[in-house]
């Protein structure tokens, strides 16, 4: 009877560093506030890192981008109504969007949420920021009322040799503008259909844009 003791206590020590080595951990790292839905009140829209556990960035390029590191996901939480109180992420969001910057699509970068000059949430991410090759994608968010948001623009970037190319999306419109290296643009018609962003999982610019 001693030696099953000894032996459970021995595997109850073994387990709780590792259960500490699996703890889930949840910081924000970028926020805006403003009226998404105009209905007077403002909400607030936060960028929060979801991992093992982070170490600070502290470099003086943190509040341009958050590169993620292995494990590491960005979830994006709206608290409509909820910005005229402390940011506390530790509540419930009125919507959640887990992995709207997912490595797994290769996107390692977060950058910074905007707001564009209509009032929409933007939401962008990068992959190899900052270098001769960056490829850039952002999401543009409505918000109707009460509705749950939906995604009515898509934008995609790449950084080439002598500028860039892309994609733009007006999913409101249904259409699709593209720059190609030379600097020629054209226009093609898409689906005016809005996605909700619960729905959001792979770029469409590949099936758009080419």
């Amino acid at each position: 009877m001693l030696i099953r003791v000894f032996a459970i206590a021995l595997l109850a020590a073994s387990v709780v560093p590792t259960a500490r080595a699996a703890e889930v951990k949840r910081e924000a790292l970028y926020d805006v506030v403003t009226d998404f839905n105009g209905d007077g009140t403002p909400d607030r829209a936060v960028l929060v890192l979801v991992g093992p556990g982070m170490a600070p960035d502290t470099s003086d390029l943190a509040k341009d981008r958050y590169g993620l590191a292995e494990n590491e996901r960005v979830d994006l939480a709206i608290y409509m109504g909820a910005a005229n109180v402390p940011l506390d992420i530790t509540k419930p969001p009125t919507f959640i969007k887990e992995n709207v910057v997912d490595q797994s699509r290769y996107y390692t970068w977060a950058l910074p949420l905007a707001i564009n000059a209509a009032g929409s949430l933007m939401v962008s991410a990068s992959v190899r920021w900052g270098s001769s090759h960056e490829e850039d994608e952002t999401l543009t968010l409505q918000f109707v009322k009460a509705a749950a948001p939906r995604i009515i623009g898509y934008d995609y970037t790449a950084a080439v040799r002598d500028g860039e190319v892309g994609c733009s999306i007006d999913l409101l419109k249904g259409v699709a503008q593209h720059e190609a290296e030379d600097g020629t643009k054209k226009k093609s018609r898409v689906p005016a259909k809005l996605i909700p962003l619960a729905n959001w999982k792979q770029p469409i610019w590949p099936q758009v844009c080419n």
